[in-house]
């Protein structure tokens, strides 16, 4: 019998081996695209319910948070100098702790359609002004500190829909594209100015909202980036009244919250995920930038000026200046008197932030979540209505709503200690901490 060569031996290991390599590789790399398998949900913020989906006829999800909510901020007042120049002194510190359970539903209608509903609880909401180096706002507030009664009850009703016309879970060279459409309607009391020791204050600002969202994401392997867009448009609504008091007045320049504009940048990172166990943990960051346009709103002053017993904001102002006092009584036909309800004129500003959550995909139908967010709102001015609205029109030359303005006619809000320059109240930068806990039960 004829002995093969060593060198023939070693030729044929090697090719044992390179064969064996060849086919180890090959499993692995299997094994790897199989890990890599997604699963069948986009990260939480473009995810939306469906239902009449192959095998998942119909999708149901019951969401609750929990969220307690942190602000501080330095009320800032304009002081007029000798040198002719208005200077800012820091008159108060603001704080605000306020407790919130959602409880949430989203129902799916359709492929990719959803209709939400968000009932927010509020559990606690307290608010407190400490004075700075004297009285509270020099003498303003009726208390120093100035302690506004615990607020609680519900709030608001949101009812959204969200529609994904791109998917990429049905379609891999696709994004995850969603459109939302929700609506804020106040269902709760209406909050009105308060101290310390009253009760029923309420707790709804009584404004109803319209928010249009688009949002867009993309899965590459262990990260999904994704970013949005959105406008909210807000109404009095319930608390008309406060917004306009006096009735829809021509010389109102602002009886509405202020319209709001927001960007969001973000990724969802995906460390581990098991597609056989609808099991996932992911790490989501995100950037959140808003704009915030000028408008009528509640400020950190709310419950300070609106229980004020100075005599400048407890009486009335006239909707204008007639020659004759006695028609200025509201009655019909005359001028109108305006009462001071706490509300202000509150400047156009930024809001700047980012939100770390971490959630774990437990199993199919349960999800769980925790994280924070930190938000800084640059320094504005919280009192500062314009004396004249010059995009109103006068009815003639003899109107006494002129009240000698060069343009337009008086604006019923301003009032002279609020809204003079080297009177007015302003913010020195508000941060806002919120943190967070949700839990999601999936059918």
């Amino acid at each position: 019998m004829s002995q093969r060569p060593p060198r023939g031996r070693a030729v044929l290991v090697l090719r044992l081996l390179l064969f064996g390599l060849t086919l180890a590789s090959g499993s692995v790399a299997r094994a790897d695209e199989r890990d890599l398998r997604l699963l069948e949900t986009p990260a939480t913020y473009t995810d939306v319910a469906d239902a009449a989906d192959g095998r998942d006829p119909f999708d149901l999800n019951v969401r609750v948070l929990f969220r307690r909510v942190q602000e501080w901020a330095d009320v800032r007042r304009e002081r007029p100098s000798t040198t002719g120049r208005t200077e800012i002194e820091r008159v108060a510190a603001y704080r605000m702790v306020r407790h919130e359970l959602l409880l949430g539903l989203d129902i799916g209608l359709f492929r990719d359609l959803e209709l939400s509903v968000d009932l927010p609880l509020v559990l606690s909401d307290d608010r407190r002004l400490n004075p700075v180096n004297g009285s509270l706002l020099d003498g303003l507030a009726q208390a120093s500190p100035l302690v506004s009664p615990t607020r609680s009850g519900i709030d608001l009703l949101l009812l959204g829909l969200g529609w994904a016309p791109l998917n990429q879970y049905r379609d891999a060279h696709s994004p995850t594209w969603v459109f939302r459409l929700t609506g804020r309607v106040a269902v709760g009391a209406v909050r009105h100015p308060c101290a310390a020791g009253e009760s029923n204050c309420g707790v709804s600002d009584g404004t109803h909202a319209l928010t249009f969202e688009t949002r867009m994401s993309h899965r590459f392997r262990y990260a999904e980036p994704y970013g949005g867009a959105g406008f909210t448009a807000q109404f009095r609504g319930r608390a008309g009244s406060a917004f306009a008091p006096g009735g829809a007045l021509a010389g109102y320049r602002h009886v509405n919250p202020p319209l709001v504009a927001e960007f969001v940048a973000g990724m969802a990172l995906v460390p581990w995920e098991h597609r056989g166990k609808s099991q996932r943990l992911s790490v989501d960051m995100r950037l959140q930038a808003q704009w915030v346009a000028q408008g009528r709103d509640y400020s950190p002053l709310f419950d300070a000026l609106g229980t004020s017993t100075a005599p400048t904001l407890t009486s009335p102002t006239c909707e204008g200046a007639p020659t004759d006092p006695a028609d200025c009584t509201g009655a019909p036909g005359g001028l109108r008197l305006v009462p001071f309800t706490g509300l202000t004129d509150v400047q156009a500003h930024g809001r700047i932030g980012g939100r770390v959550a971490v959630e774990l995909q437990a199993a199919r139908f349960v999800r769980f979540g925790f994280g924070g967010s930190l938000q800084y709102t640059t320094p504005h001015q919280i009192t500062g209505t314009d004396r004249c609205n010059e995009n109103a029109s006068p009815r003639d030359a003899a109107d006494p709503r002129i009240a000698g303005c060069a343009r337009g006619i008086v604006d019923p809000h301003h009032r002279v200690i609020l809204d003079t320059p080297g009177q007015r109240f302003s913010l020195g930068g508000q941060l806002r901490v919120d943190l967070f806990a949700t839990m999601r039960a999936q059918f």
